[in-house]
């Protein structure tokens, strides 16, 4: 390990009175929120940044405020959303939800990877069950409408099509049907990322320490590997059961895509390491790390790497730690 770049535990250190920053009072905080349940229904993931970035701020100056704000804020989000379709009023009061709960959280617990892939994950669960009840209204299902659309899609094509390029599509079509619900985990995480970068910046609004989690030393835990064995298990017996076992295989698929996304950035963070132990600038890390991604797209070389990161631990981190400071990914 290179000298002088030891993990250290992370530490939040909320606001705890003196001097506040002319920005730094609940008005503020409230002010951020009903930007967030203003743009709730056309830009979520701005919606859980600026909710991210105002429950932040109201969660560094104490419990009060966050009482004191918690009825201004419901009606704020009632009103604001009420002249919107029953559909759009759920995905934007998801994204704002989720965003207060992102600035609580890390306001509060600080920054890890187990918090916040639980909350992606939450709000992954609520953007599909919108969606499908959207479906439900229309008298069919996300499936069905997935499919229609791929055939339709197809059938644009298909007399310019050969038999191979044929076989190919009906290939593909069989993997997005069972990969659909990958697409709303991102769409999710995009919303999370926003969400994470708003806390922060309300955690600085109001001279609160803000955490972070750099890339370098971003360690995922370890049940990360139990529900990669888990989900393998189900892929199995999925596939042993022909078309009776098609859920458990589009569960077990699509956790398996998850945990590779994890193990992908742990392979990255492993490698932004070793190049800031080289000396190497922001500029080449960006550069290396734009083509471990490209590499990692077609093949899982660099979720490989760290998956073996779990038990070789190349950077002597104290598991279950984050570091406040160390060097940036």
């Amino acid at each position: 390990m290179p000298e002088g770049m030891e993990a250290q535990p992370a530490q939040i250190v909320p606001y705890e009175g003196g001097a506040r920053p002319r920005t730094a009072s609940p008005r503020g905080g409230l002010v951020w929120c009903a930007c967030g349940a203003l743009v709730a229904t056309i830009a979520p993931p701005l919606a859980a940044y600026f909710a991210a970035l105002g429950c932040a701020m109201l969660s560094a100056m104490g419990d009060r405020a966050m009482r004191a704000s918690l009825a201004p804020s419901v009606l704020c989000v009632v009103g604001l959303l009420l002249g919107a379709a029953p559909a759009d009023v759920l995905m934007g009061l998801s994204a704002y939800v989720a965003g207060c709960l992102f600035g609580y959280a890390i306001a509060r617990r600080g920054t890890s990877v187990t918090t916040e892939l639980l909350l992606t994950m939450g709000f992954t669960v609520a953007l599909v069950a919108v969606d499908a009840w959207r479906a439900h209204g229309a008298g069919t299902t996300i499936e069905a409408v997935l499919g229609q659309e791929i055939d339709t899609m197809v059938g644009l094509y298909a007399e310019q099509m050969d038999i191979a390029a044929g076989a190919a599509l009906d290939r593909a079509r069989e993997i997005v049907m069972l990969l659909w619900p990958m697409s709303y985990f991102l769409i999710a995480a995009v919303s999370a990322a926003c969400a994470h970068l708003g806390a922060r910046a309300g955690l600085k609004r109001v001279g609160a320490d803000s955490p972070r989690l750099p890339l370098a030393f971003l360690d995922t835990p370890l049940w990360v590997v139990g529900v990669m064995a888990a989900s393998i298990v189900l892929v199995a017996v999925g596939g042993l059961l022909g078309e009776r076992g098609t859920l458990l295989l589009m569960a077990g698929l699509n956790a398996l895509a998850v945990v590779r996304i994890v193990l992908a950035l742990d392979g990255m963070g492993v490698i932004a390491f070793f190049l800031t132990g080289m000396g190497m600038g922001g500029l080449v890390r960006l550069i290396v790390l734009v083509i471990a991604v490209n590499v990692e797209i077609s093949l899982p070389i660099v979720s490989g790497f760290g998956l073996v990161d779990f038990w070789a631990n190349f950077r002597r981190l104290a598991r279950g730690s984050v570091p406040a400071d160390g060097p940036q990914g």
